[in-house]
């Protein structure tokens, strides 16, 4: 994903995974990872706009 993203910048395309994309990939999975640290406390995963 990174050498996609570095080559997106150098071609001066979009990257296949955009900024919204990612962090609706990402979130999830920081906040299930805080939620585990906590006991299992159930936590807000969120929305940071289009995806």
């Amino acid at each position: 994903i990174t050498h996609e993203f570095i080559d997106s910048i150098v071609r001066g395309r979009q990257p296949a995974v955009n900024v919204y994309e990612a962090v609706a990939y990402t979130a999830p999975g920081i906040v299930a990872h805080q939620s585990a640290l906590k006991g299992g406390e159930q936590m807000r995963i969120p929305d940071f706009g289009r995806a």
